[in-house]
């Protein structure tokens, strides 16, 4: 519609879910014509190449509410805090009673944010066998990795130290055509964490190998 938005903030869940909440000025005016901010919230289903319709979680009227916070981390809920003002952008009210701005905390089911992406992806099938760099490189915790198939096939997904010792497998199946996403958290076959070093990911599927060098940082 044309509205200004501002302080975006991101949220990463599973699966490619990737979340932003947001200021923007709402259309309806109240009746001194002042105009409002909300704090919106939309989501991707597909790493954020599209996204659903943007929903106000902080419906109402007469306040502003601004400068939105998410935790990092979306299970199946996202966890908000967000400042609230009857009076927002006013000067000091002189003899007038004063007012508080307050610091609200929201919990918002993932569930009630419109999904986008399942007719685009359904008509995205990868053209051909694909290995991308991991996700964060170098890394401390653990990274994501992500492949995509052009049909279904057998795939083998490992990763080896630089001896080409195998680590651990991460993927051993018959996997459908797509992108998929597995997380490696740094340990071997056996759940020991594996020391500092450069560690190869390898993908192997249908006579193919793709290699990807990632770092690990202890």
């Amino acid at each position: 519609d044309g509205n200004y938005a501002s302080q975006p903030d991101f949220a990463l869940g599973p699966g490619g879910n990737i979340y932003v909440i947001f200021s923007q000025l709402i259309s309806e005016r109240d009746d001194s014509s002042k105009n409002y901010e909300h704090v919106y919230a939309a989501r991707s289903t597909d790493y954020g190449t599209t996204w659903g319709a943007a929903v106000d979680i902080t419906p109402g009227t007469g306040f502003d509410a601004s400068f939105p916070s998410v935790a990092d981390d979306a299970d199946d809920s996202l966890y908000i805090v967000y400042n609230s003002d009857r009076l927002a952008g006013n000067f000091v009210q002189g003899n007038h009673p004063v007012t508080q701005v307050a610091i609200n905390f929201l919990k918002v089911p993932v569930s009630t944010l419109p999904l986008t992406g399942i007719r685009e992806l359904q008509a995205r099938i990868p053209t051909q066998f694909q290995l991308l760099q991991n996700y964060p490189n170098p890394f401390n915790s653990e990274t994501h990795i992500r492949y995509s198939l052009p049909r279904q096939a057998q795939v083998t997904l490992g990763i080896y130290n630089v001896l080409g010792q195998e680590v651990t497998r991460l993927v051993d199946d018959i996997k459908p055509a797509g992108t998929d996403e597995v997380v490696w958290d740094g340990s071997d076959r056996a759940g020991i964490r594996v020391a500092s070093s450069v560690y190869l990911l390898r993908l192997s599927t249908e006579g193919r190998q793709m290699t990807k060098l990632m770092m690990l940082i202890r």
